[in-house]
């Protein structure tokens, strides 16, 4: 799924921006968290804790949190045949960037950790 993320945002002119885990954490508490309502931030916090989905079509595999009328978001793209998290990436519509963490589940799960811990 990255690869076809990265280059669908190279045709829409959108700069593809691979960061570590720790720079993941410090854009999402600069760009998202202080930009939040409660109420935005109760659906990140509850969206942050998922691991799988029972997912069923693409409307159902990928989620963003807050919302996708935000400026500003967090993609969770979750994989349709083992139905379990695929990647995590942060957009920022104003930028045209996003910005990905390298792949792998201890990855993934640490930048869950991690922003759950900051929330």
């Amino acid at each position: 799924m990255g690869i076809l993320n990265r280059t669908i945002n190279k045709a829409l002119q959108w700069n593809n921006i691979d960061v570590s885990v720790d720079e993941m954490v410090n854009l999402i508490e600069t760009k998202l968290v202080a930009n939040c309502t409660e109420k935005e931030l109760g659906k990140l916090k509850k969206g942050i804790k998922k691991t799988w989905v029972l997912a069923v079509g693409r409307g159902n595999y990928v989620r963003h949190y807050p919302s996708v009328s935000s400026s500003v978001y967090i993609t969770m793209n979750f994989n349709p045949l083992l139905h379990t998290l695929s990647q995590i990436t942060l957009c920022d519509t104003t930028t045209k960037e996003e910005f990905f963490i390298p792949k792998g589940k201890h990855n993934l799960r640490l930048l869950q950790e991690t922003i759950l811990s900051k929330l």
